[in-house]
């Protein structure tokens, strides 16, 4: 469950992952940066969001980014981890999930 504050975003997002939407949460990652690469690292069970991009030397943790990236990428995973994220939809806004 994703927490109301966002501290538990990696471990979300691994979890969509792991039940199979790995591309959405790759493309949230493209559209949030474009030209990064977002990653999920687990280290002595803890969850940790890892943004690369070429020409930064390190990669960087989500506490070094803007406010902006991670709201954004909180909104994805709150949508993904819906059980039917089509469910009462306006029917204009479900061809963007088309």
């Amino acid at each position: 469950m994703l927490s109301h504050d966002g501290r538990n975003l990696a471990a979300a997002l691994q979890t969509i992952r792991d039940i199979g939407d790995a591309q959405a949460v790759q493309d949230a990652g493209h559209d949030a940066f474009s030209a990064a690469s977002l990653a999920v690292e687990c280290r002595d069970d803890l969850f940790k969001l890892v943004f690369s991009r070429h020409g930064v030397l390190r990669p960087l943790s989500q506490a070094e980014l803007s406010d902006g990236a991670p709201r954004y990428l909180l909104w994805i995973a709150a949508l993904r981890v819906l059980n039917e994220p089509r469910t009462s939809l306006h029917p204009q806004l479900l061809r963007r999930w088309a």
